[in-house]
């Protein structure tokens, strides 16, 4: 590229010098140079790059203020300049000196890079001095500056320009054109456009007659004529050999005509080798020939590659704004000498190939992030990486669907409210940052206040984009203006940013928001990293302070991609509701299946139907057969990317899904075109929907489907359990199971239904081992057949279930009736044996604590525990359809009503203050004290030491407690009855009241079952201890010692020592002595 600062020169009104020569230099600064000392900051310079200082640190500035790019030591400083065109210049020789440096301050070496310029002349900056050039004016004006290109500093600096008038000699005047018309007439020999030659040619003629002339006066006239010829003389030239070395290079690549594809490759260097010679075409069509000539070129080297092509994996991540995307890769299978270029390319049809668009940029984050630019807002692209070798072998990677965001319509204004150098600094850093998110973010109607806040310290904003910006120099920086639009949209700003449904922990910790994690765990190249943050701030990509900011592309596009992200996660960003996007990868011409997520309405055996002859839609009960042969359960589901809204219509009806906003209902209409009323957000679940098990599973996601209004709860559609389609208000929680619809192709309905298939196979067979696990319990009949009954139910429950012809829907009523049939065996049967009732346990939910869920509230749940700290609960759930009998109900666990220390000097003194019950029906009883079962060893976890002579110890965290547990500590129990049959059973543990230090955990619930067995039969004697250490743990606190017939035989006793042979009873177990 030609010296941006080459050919700045415009004919402007010229002054004659007075009639006298000047001998000496005169000092003409104030006559012609504005602000030369920096004193208006760049008022009245062109400004790239550089930024005001008024620190003492540059000791040859001339006032208060210089102007400066610094970067750390090591680093170089982006190229930059500052300049400015003096006009009404007297014809002559002149001096430009300015204060300058280009340093490196950990080197005392002279660094290149940098120069202080006038026109065409320049002279190198280094260390920290004055530097002065000459140069002669013949236009009547000048542009002169300080510039920075690939410089090897990380300092520079300029200020105090001055210029001084050597002389107006005419001779020197008129040696200055004769070198412009001697640099012309190099060029006439040259290839260039016709006219352009012509006009070349009288520029020289002009120029040269001026050089006998007596005065200057017309010297400016034909010196501006002289350089615009000249000027366009050198474009056009270079145009044609642009075209000329095209054309070698694709006569090189033809070689000798025998490869594949080359008469059309002839054919097209024959054109291009037409326009070449053609000296009447426009610079258009110069450039479209070379263009066009390269595509060939690359072509016909493609079709004749030779070697290897690399193995590409394109990333399936990615990230896009509206006018740029990114993408990764894996390349192998050559070496990296043997690759020509790698990256990615582009169309807006579905197979890109290197022919289309593409580019080699990157960015380097863990990783090379290919960047795609210039791309057209809400457009649907497709992209893939590639490799290409040496050989021209190329190796693609697979294609992505990619759909550029519609263009962010951010404003802002500024009071320039600070002095002229925080102004400039606040102006350039709050325009950078805004136009950043224009291209990252699809943001609307967000408008930016900012004002200059003497107090503020560093900078701050509000909700809804009012912000300050303080006079720390370090905070008028891009990165703290992202930092502060940050809380504009929401960060630590919003009611969503507090909601425990986005945060693991409240108001802080990990951000549960699937986009934004997504585009981190993509831009760093990590897959499990997770956004976090607390109630202000966000990280990473926060830039949370100058000590953040170090104003890398990586940071601020990754901030940028970022915002957009937790928009879409749910962030509102200028108030309402979440940011529209494409969520749900679709295709316009696949038919697709709605089933709403909920169990309850229908997840397993119904799908969204339309009704043929009206408006109604419903949720119906079919199979996957039904619903695949029955287009009015099918849906065409289409996107717009320039509102990010999805539209579905039915296809067997043609209807669209619509909103009737005066019936508030979700109905379907006829209409050509869709309108607002039939365009839905979608929103992505966060939790996914597992179906089968083994090699058949289907995980898939549930999408709202919510009619857009700027609300923070807009209408979206939901389902109830008798197929209903309902207006829900919206709810974030991943609860809200009625609300979000899984979206099935047709593959992937025959893959869920073969999944549903296998697991209800699954859970049958679970079924029917429970139910012959009863059956092997020992146990008497109460009447008489029972286990014949039991035993031929079930033989032909698992003929039926052979049947290849079954439905999922015909398992699930098989899994029905063996439950059934087990619940009336169960009826008529009394286990042999107190000790070994019958195991129900398998008819509760999650007894084992894995997740908590069917339970009536959610604890903390680690290591397959629940625990409430400080807090008062009823955690229950109702088990139904039991016989009439006898029921325990046990679970591990134990209550710390204070302090340990407290909790246990009070316990070895006879107080227990246990108000946690564990209860079934209308029984209940104390869960034990903490203290009750401390052990003389430790059994792992954090455990606290209790006692002495000897020491004990208790739990003191989830992890202990579960080891005690699993060492069948802390057993509870409590036994009810049941009169009636089909009877319901609420069981559980609660605590109404708690105070300081009130720790209640629990785990391995039971659910056992006598039978005939009467309550005081079922005594809550537990399992025989035998083991001498179990028997000593026994003894954490003095206890009485009871024979089997209820006498107590040793008070406040430690051990069984000196007891005879025989069953004793402490603390509610059974022990043996032999």
């Amino acid at each position: 590229m030609k010296n941006k600062f080459t050919h700045f020169l415009m004919a402007g009104a010229l002054v004659c010098w007075s009639s006298y020569t000047l001998h000496a230099q005169t000092e003409v600064t104030d006559t012609y140079l504005k602000n030369p000392s920096f004193e208006s900051n760049f008022t009245d310079w062109d400004n790239a790059g550089m930024q005001t200082q008024t620190n003492t640190s540059f000791s040859k500035k001339d006032g208060n203020t210089y102007v400066e790019q610094w970067v750390g030591q090591g680093n170089k400083v982006a190229d930059a300049h500052v300049s400015q065109t003096l006009t009404s210049l007297k014809n002559g020789v002149y001096k430009l000196t300015v204060a300058a440096q280009n340093i490196q301050q950990n080197s005392s070496a002279t660094q290149s890079g940098a120069y202080v310029f006038a026109d065409n002349e320049q002279v190198s900056v280094g260390a920290i001095n004055d530097y002065s050039l000459t140069f002669t004016v013949i236009e009547g004006q000048a542009t002169v500056g300080f510039k920075a290109e690939n410089a090897t500093g990380n300092w520079i600096a300029c200020d105090n320009f001055r210029l001084y008038a050597v002389n107006n000699d005419l001779t020197e005047i008129q040696e200055e054109l004769q070198r412009r018309i001697e640099q012309a007439q190099t060029l006439v020999s040259e290839k260039m456009q016709k006219d352009v030659l012509s006009e070349l040619n009288a520029a020289i003629q002009a120029a040269q007659q001026e050089m006998g002339a007596s005065t200057d006066e017309n010297i400016a006239e034909v010196a501006v004529r002289l350089r615009k010829a000249t000027t366009e003389a050198q474009t056009s030239i270079e145009a044609y050999r642009e075209l000329q070395a095209a054309i070698d290079k694709a006569l090189e690549a033809y070689g000798d005509g025998s490869q594949s594809g080359a008469e059309e490759f002839a054919a097209a260097i024959q054109s291009a080798q037409s326009t070449v010679n053609n000296l009447e075409v426009s610079l258009e069509d110069l450039a479209l020939a070379v263009t066009q000539l390269e595509t060939a070129t690359l072509a016909f080297s493609l079709a004749n590659a030779t070697g290897t092509a690399p193995t590409v994996v394109t990333d399936t991540r990615y990230a896009r704004g509206s006018t740029m995307a990114f993408g990764r890769s894996t390349i192998s299978g050559v070496s990296t000498s043997d690759l020509l270029e790698h990256g990615f390319c582009w169309s807006t049809s579905p197979e890109p190939t290197v022919l289309d668009n593409r580019t080699t940029e990157y960015l380097n984050n863990n990783g090379y992030i290919y960047w795609m630019k210039d791309l057209e807002p809400s457009t649907i692209y497709y992209i893939r990486a590639y490799a290409m070798t040496k050989g021209y072998a190329v190796g693609y990677g697979d294609v992505i669907k990619v759909i550029t965001l519609p263009e962010g319509k951010i404003t802002w204004s500024y009071n320039n409210g600070g002095p002229a150098d925080a102004n400039a600094r606040i102006n350039a850093a709050v325009g950078s940052a805004v136009d950043y998110w224009n291209e990252l973010t699809s943001i609307q109607g967000l408008h930016l206040t900012v004002s200059f806040g003497s107090g503020t310290p560093t900078a701050d904003c509000s909700y809804g984009g009012w912000m300050r910006v303080g006079p720390n120099a370090s905070y008028q920086r891009t990165g703290t203006i992202m930092h502060e639009m940050g809380h504009a949209i929401g960060v630590g700003t919003h009611e969503i940013w507090w909601n425990g449904n986005l945060r693991a922990n409240g108001d802080r910790g990990d951000w549960l928001g699937e986009r934004a994690n997504a585009v981190l765990r993509f831009w760093d190249n990590n897959p499990t990293a997770v956004m976090t943050g607390d109630n202000t701030h966000m990280w990473p990509y926060g830039i949370n302070g100058a000590h953040e900011d170090t104003g890398s592309e990586v940071l601020y596009i990754g901030n940028g991609l970022i915002t957009q992200a937790l928009g879409e996660d749910g962030l509102p960003p200028t108030g309402g509701f979440a940011t529209p996007a494409y969520v749900f990868e679709q295709e316009d011409h696949v038919k697709y299946y709605l089933k709403n997520e909920d169990e309850t309405a229908g997840l397993y055996t119904s799908y969204l139907v339309a009704a043929p002859n009206s408006t109604a839609i419903t949720c119906e009960e079919m199979t996957a057969a039904e619903a695949a042969a029955n287009d009015n359960a099918a849906w065409y589901v289409t996107f717009n990317p320039k509102t990010c809204y999805y539209q579905l219509r039915n296809v067997g009806t043609g209807q669209y899904l619509t909103y009737n906003t005066s019936r508030n209902k979700f109905l379907t209409t006829n209409k050509e075109t869709p309108t607002t009323t039939e365009s839905f957000q979608f929103m992505r679940g966060r939790t996914d929907v597992n179906i089968g098990t083994g090699n058949t599973a289907v995980t898939a996601r549930g999408y709202w489907i919510i009619r857009p209004e700027k609300t923070l709860n807009p209408p979206c559609m939901g389902s109830n359990a008798g197929g209903r389609i309902t207006n829900e208000t919206f709810n974030i929680a991943n609860s809200a199971k009625d609300q979000r619809w899984v979206i099935l192709s047709g593959e992937e309905l025959q893959a869920f239904d073969t999944a549903v298939k296998d697991e209800r196979k699954a859970e049958l067979e679970d079924m029917l081992a429970h139910i012959k696990a009863l059956a092997n319990t020992p146990h008497t009949e109460d009447v008489a057949g029972t286990d014949a009954t039991l035993t031929a139910k079930l033989s032909e429950i698992e003929e039926k279930s052979r049947d290849t012809e079954i439905t999922s829907e015909g398992i699930s009523s098989l899994t029905e009736e063996a439950l059934t049939a087990g619940m009336a065996f169960l009826a008529e049967a009394t286990p042999e044996s107190v000790e070994q009732p019958f195991d129900i346990t398998f008819l509760m939910s999650d007894a084992e604590l894995t997740d908590g869920e069917g339970w009536s509230s959610k604890p903390t749940i680690s290591f397959s525990c629940g625990e409430f700290f400080e807090k008062t609960f009823d955690f229950n759930q109702t088990v139904t359809g039991l016989p009439a009998g006898t029921y325990q109900f046990k679970g591990r666990g134990f209550q710390r009503p204070g302090t340990t220390a407290d909790v246990y000097k009070a316990f070895i003194a006879g107080q227990d203050d246990v108000n946690a019950t564990i209860y079934a029906g209308d029984k209940e009883a104390k869960i034990q004290n903490i203290a009750a079962e401390a052990q003389t060893k430790k059994l792992g976890g954090s455990e606290t030491a209790v006692g002495s002579n000897p020491t004990r110890y208790v739990p003191n965290n989830m992890q202990a407690a579960s080891l005690y547990f699993a060492a069948d500590l802390y057993d509870n129990g409590v036994v009810t009855q049941l009169t009636e049959d089909d009877s319901k059973l609420k069981v559980g543990m609660r605590c109404s009241e708690t105070s300081s230090n009130y720790w209640c955990i629990f785990d391995d619930f039971r659910l056992y079952y006598y039978g005939s067995m009467s309550p005081d039969f079922v005594t809550d004697i537990r399992p025989a201890v035998t083991d001498k250490t179990q028997a000593e743990d026994l003894f954490a606190t003095p206890s009485d010692v009871y024979s089997l017939s209820g006498v107590c035989v040793r008070r406040q006793a430690t051990s069984l020592d000196g007891l005879g042979r025989g069953v004793y009873i402490v603390n509610g177990r059974k022990v043996i002595v032999k």
